[in-house]
């Protein structure tokens, strides 16, 4: 049990260093929470990993550090693939209904398919998104804020917000990478995230292959929430 004061703290290291996911060693979000939870020092801890389909896949109980670590090695193991080397165009679908209800669920599949995209890399994303964005904490509203990743971190860290956290990833993205989208997302949100739109999946492959040309490196990802694919060291 945390205040909301504390996960906001805690939360707003969302920008630095070491902050991604699937990373624990080195990262700040989840060192200051090994820092927090040596002080309580629980006696017991009880974790479940779960497949794509909900099904329990092990159960992982004792030391709190321990138990937790041969969680996250299942975790890998179920989810994790390498990739040989990163890709000049991703080709990535946001894994259906009710992961890509809206651009807030089906994010976290973008999150995953872009650790294969070369910088300047175009992703081709293909989520349904029936309910739009999804405007959790005022998204729309941060975006409108600033279309400078930078600058948008520097805001949401003085006043952090679920909604403003999200902004600041959309806008790394949309700086970082070619997106173009075969979505129901309106097309004017679809201009302020800075991504681009296609009527079919299609037009949106053919987009990027002419982008890319010829010889370029493709990868495919069925449905990015239930894989988290990372490039070879």
């Amino acid at each position: 049990v945390a205040h909301d004061d504390t996960i906001k703290r805690n939360h707003r290291m969302f920008y630095l260093p070491g902050v991604e996911t699937g990373r624990l060693a080195g990262n700040p979000i989840n060192e200051e929470l090994m820092e927090a939870v040596h002080m309580v020092k629980p006696h017991f801890l009880l974790n479940v990993v779960l497949n794509k389909d909900k099904e329990i896949s092990g159960v992982f109980a004792g030391h709190y550090v321990i138990a937790h670590v041969k969680g996250t090695e299942l975790v890998e193991k179920i989810y994790k693939v390498v990739a040989e080397e990163p890709a000049d165009v991703v080709v990535a679908s946001g894994g259906g209904f009710p992961r890509d209800v809206n651009f807030r669920q089906a994010h976290k599949s973008l999150d995953h398919a872009v650790h294969v995209l070369k910088p300047g890399g175009v992703m081709v994303f293909i989520a349904g998104c029936a309910d739009g964005v999804g405007d959790a904490e005022g998204f729309v509203d941060w975006l409108g804020r600033s279309r400078d990743a930078d600058e948008l971190a520097k805001m949401v860290e003085k006043d952090y917000s679920v909604g403003g956290m999200k902004a600041y990833f959309v806008r790394k993205l949309a700086h970082d990478y070619k997106i173009i989208m075969h979505t129901k997302i309106p097309q004017d949100d679809l201009d302020l995230m800075g991504f681009e739109s296609s009527a079919t999946a299609q037009d949106a492959v053919d987009r990027a292959a002419s982008i890319a040309g010829r010889g370029a490196r493709w990868c495919i990802i069925p449905d990015a929430s239930a894989m988290f694919p990372v490039p070879a060291v």
